[in-house]
């Protein structure tokens, strides 16, 4: 529950390198919950409309500053840490790096990614006022809002997969900043886009909002934690490396795999671990828990047309 919250590593590997590194993001999430607890609950105390927005706005360009300025201060950062830190493993090498403390820093530790988490909430406390004081948001607007996010996450996720030919043809000033923004993939990056396209989605009727109510996209956002879960399994049994002479058949092979495995999972783990610790704390007969029983009679009627 708090492995991620400080820099550690077995004979030189990180959590996030062993077997199951994939549980780092639940001890982060858990400090969320206790930041939330301790003191961003206090964000709700915000109750005017425009001045949760403002502060939206605000804490967003601030977090990019912050992000920024660790990421561009890495250099500085490493000094100060392997002064400090008896087990410290540099980021000089592609080899070092997964088990590095700057990996570690800028990406599986709460304290870079707790930035993205107040501004979800935040989020949230704009849209909690908006149906408190009954705002519509116009058809316009919210076009305008979820496709400014999705145009925002779009452009993050072309400049990372093209960083490496834009370095090529910068100028020695300008790979400083590229460089730093693609560390920046790891933390804050996208975060307002997707703060963009969630508020636009909770609080409007727009065409992003119906293309993603798609029964196959409601599927896959079910079954999204147990993708997440099943894909380290999967890329050791289908691992399609850069020789390979049909990769786009093999990338096919490989979803494939992951969805058939995520699917089986969601259905015969998540969906009955659900059910049992709700009747186990005496939950009520909430949506979720009805969301449940429905994916579980769903899941056997399948089953028998299968």
């Amino acid at each position: 529950m708090t492995a991620s919250w400080w820099y550690w590593h077995v004979d030189g590997t990180t959590l996030i390198q062993l077997p199951y590194g994939l549980s780092w993001s639940v001890s982060t999430e858990v400090f969320f919950y206790v930041a939330y607890a301790v003191v961003l609950y206090r964000i709700s105390a915000l109750r005017n409309l425009g001045g949760a927005v403002a502060a939206l706005i605000a804490f967003s360009l601030l977090a990019w500053v912050v992000a920024f300025f660790v990421v561009d201060s890495r250099d500085g950062v490493e000094l100060f840490a392997k002064a400090a830190i008896s087990n410290f493993v540099p980021a000089d090498t592609s080899e070092h790096f997964p088990n590095s403390f700057l990996r570690w820093l800028i990406y599986v530790s709460p304290y870079l990614h707790i930035l993205s988490f107040v501004a979800g909430v935040l989020t949230c406390q704009i849209y909690l006022l908006m149906r408190r004081n009954a705002v519509v948001m116009g058809r316009i607007w919210c076009e305008a809002l979820g496709w400014s996010g999705v145009a925002w996450v779009t452009a993050g996720l072309i400049y990372n997969a093209t960083m490496p030919d834009l370095v090529k043809i910068a100028s020695p000033d300008g790979i400083r900043y590229l460089v730093a923004l693609n560390f920046m993939n790891m933390n804050f990056l996208l975060a307002p886009g997707c703060c963009a396209i969630i508020l636009a989605l909770a609080v409007g009727r727009c065409t992003l909002q119906i293309a993603l109510a798609a029964p196959v996209i409601v599927g896959l956002g079910e079954i999204s934690y147990s993708i997440y879960l099943a894909h380290p399994f999967v890329s050791q049994v289908a691992y399609v490396t850069k020789e390979n002479e049909h990769p786009l058949l093999s990338y096919a092979v490989a979803i494939a795999f992951v969805l058939i495995i995520s699917d089986a999972l969601y259905r015969r783990v998540e969906i009955p671990s659900k059910l049992f610790l709700r009747r186990l704390l005496g939950a009520h007969d909430t949506h979720a828990t009805a969301r449940c029983r429905q994916d579980k009679r769903s899941g056997q009627g399948q089953s028998r047309r299968g």
